[in-house]
């Protein structure tokens, strides 16, 4: 004679007929509440970041113009992004002679070079 167990085990999953528990219900009013106030709390954060002032000292109007002396407005930036972005830079910094590269760190460099040549009184030498 044989015998056959059966065994069942629920793992939490129900027809679809039946209706919600009260933990079920609860957990889901729960779960709307939150994803409410988080969007609350992102559309509220995202509307004061566009009411900020704008940032008019001497060093953010400058660092502007910079910017924009750089950009070449005249260029189509879906043509050539690049010329867009850097053009006037590239215009108002041609690439030395004696240079096989040029960017603003080499400005720099080439700037404190002749800082420290002249603070030194002429005796830094000077590489390259």
């Amino acid at each position: 004679m044989k015998v056959v167990m059966k065994v069942c085990v629920q793992v939490g999953f129900r027809k679809a007929s039946a209706g919600w528990t009260q933990l079920e219900a609860l957990l889901a009013a729960l779960l709307l509440i939150s994803v409410m106030l988080l969007l609350l709390t992102l559309g509220l954060s995202q509307h004061s970041d566009a009411s900020r002032e704008l940032c008019l000292s001497e060093a953010c109007v400058m660092l502007a113009g910079r910017i924009l002396e750089a950009m070449d407005r005249q260029t189509d930036p879906c043509q050539d992004f690049y010329q867009y972005a850097c053009g006037g830079w590239t215009r108002k910094n041609p690439l030395p002679d004696d240079r096989p590269r040029w960017s603003t760190f080499s400005r720099i460099w080439e700037q404190n070079q002749a800082l420290l040549k002249h603070t030194l009184g002429g005796r830094l030498e000077y590489f390259r």
